[in-house]
């Protein structure tokens, strides 16, 4: 059936929706570990020792704290519109039901790009931990860029990794939630034992001092650093739109919001105690003069290699949860895309035999392999491009959030984000800081090429001109069927 020969459907409706899929099969502890999984990837073994050096220890462990919380908060504007609409394509369709269809184009454009972005991110940390393993891996130099070299044997890993987890998410969610499930299971447990041994076999006299800088004002500069880096490693939760329309039948929409609180607190936790346990095991000179500050702590507290493999393997895990909740997030944002007509339907096609964006997964793969393939040094231009595109997002979304609250408050809400409009205006005031904060890091080093910026403004001109061609495209359907198309995906 043509999208244009769909009956129109009001989304505010209180007519129940579609009928759930049987072959849906992601319950809430999988969306957990989904969420755990997407949060929890390599950042703790790649930037611990930038977290250290410019915050501290306590510093670093009160940054991710305000980072927790001011995340939680976007985090459960997010589950009230999840629970509004939770067969719908997400972040899109609330940004089309709060502002129209160039604000739902706009969100999900940005979105995407921060998932390519991030996928890039994870094909080029594999083998970077790979190396620690055995630094013969890198073989010959392919080319130069940015000023490093980017070696064969690296490019082939992350290259097959990507086509690995793609292959994946192609034969269906199923099978991607078993791996996650397998991975997460696997990475906090072998993340247990290393803290314990870290805290058991350090002494508190290396977390002196425990802020980077002895005076107060130096102390909050450093926390407010590390502060800003925080939604990159702590987002995740955006992913839960696209894997609630693959949800299992009686999933109960309600626990969405416990869910977030529930991963977040875990997320938190965890980079808490990683940071406590290796500082605890070595000096501070010594730590902070690593490469791979994680491993390379554990290693020299242990006194044992093969302990300190455990720190490796675990990221690895960490790198392939979050890796492939990306995957499957931005292979379904831009096949809602899509199916909206926001864009050519070209991607909302799905296999017939495993019912996945098979389309969409190998573009998504293939950008986020293109970008990969810009080397060691494009990390944390990438990370910055992410975080700047994300936090656009979340203002969209809250600020939708509130317009929602307005011109549909009777619309059914199993999850409700508590305090009337006062914390949903709060998430758009600290979203709108992070905007600001995250803009302005990358021209800090004069010396340095905003690579960043160059990544978002020409992702944000290619948008414009899909924008136009698209028009014709738009025509197609009526503002109704859309609208039915987007919210009950």
């Amino acid at each position: 059936m043509n999208a244009a020969d769909t009956p129109s459907r009001c989304a505010h409706s209180a007519a129940p929706g579609p009928a759930l899929d049987p072959k849906r099969t992601l319950r809430a502890h999988h969306l957990f570990t989904m969420l755990v999984g997407t949060i929890i990837g390599v950042g703790w073994i790649i930037a611990l020792g930038s977290w250290i050096g410019t915050a501290g220890p306590v510093g670093a462990m009160l940054a991710f704290f305000g980072g927790a919380a001011v995340m939680t908060l976007i985090g459960l504007c997010f589950a009230e519109l999840m629970t509004m609409f939770p067969d719908s394509g997400g972040t899109i369709a609330y940004a089309y039901e709060a502002f129209g269809p160039l604000m739902a184009f706009a969100a999900g454009w940005l979105l995407l790009i921060s998932y390519i972005a991030t996928n890039a991110y994870f094909m080029i940390t594999l083998p970077w931990l790979l190396d620690a393993f055995s630094p013969d891996i890198g073989g010959p130099a392919l080319y130069s860029i940015f000023g490093v070299e980017v070696r064969a044997g690296h490019a082939a890993i992350g290259v097959a990794m990507a086509v690995l987890l793609a292959y994946i998410n192609h034969r269906g969610a199923a099978m991607a939630a078993r791996l996650q499930d397998l991975l997460v299971g696997f990475k906090m447990l072998m993340a247990a034992a290393l803290v314990a041994g870290g805290i058991w076999g350090g002494t508190s006299v290396n977390l002196s001092p425990m802020f980077a800088s002895a005076d107060f004002s130096g102390a909050m500069a450093g926390i407010g650093i590390v502060l800003v880096t925080t939604p990159f490693w702590f987002a995740g939760f955006d992913v839960l739109p696209q894997a609630l329309r693959e949800r299992a039948p009686g999933l109960q929409l309600r626990h969405i919001g416990t869910i977030i609180i529930l991963a977040t607190c875990t997320a938190f936790i965890f980079y808490a105690a990683i940071i406590l346990a290796a500082t605890m095991l070595v000096p501070r000179g010594e730590l902070l003069s690593f490469a791979l500050t994680t491993y390379t702590a554990f290693k020299a507290g242990f006194g044992s290699g093969i302990l300190a493999q455990l720190v490796l393997l675990a990221g690895l895990f960490g790198i392939a949860t979050a890796w492939n909740a990306f995957i499957f997030s931005s292979a379904r944002l831009l096949q809602v895309l899509s199916e909206g007509h926001l864009i050519p339907p070209l991607f909302a096609p799905r296999h017939v035999q495993f019912r996945t964006p098979t389309r969409a997964i190998a573009l998504v793969t293939a950008l986020g392999i293109g970008l990969g393939l810009l080397g060691r040094n494009a990390v944390d231009p990438l990370i910055a491009a992410a975080s700047i595109t994300l936090v656009l997002v979340f203002v969209i979304v809250c600020l939708g959030l509130i317009r929602l609250r307005a011109t549909r408050p009777d619309h059914p809400r199993p999850y409700r984000v508590p305090g009337g409009l006062a914390l949903p205006a709060g998430a758009v005031l600290l979203s709108v800081a992070l905007v600001v904060l995250a803009g302005i890091e990358p021209f800090s080093n004069p010396a340095r090429l905003p690579v960043e910026w160059i990544l978002v403004l020409g992702w944000t001109v290619l948008g414009g001109g899909v924008w136009w061609f698209t028009r014709h495209v738009r025509g197609r359907v009526t503002e109704a069927a859309r609208r039915d198309l987007l919210t009950q995906a």
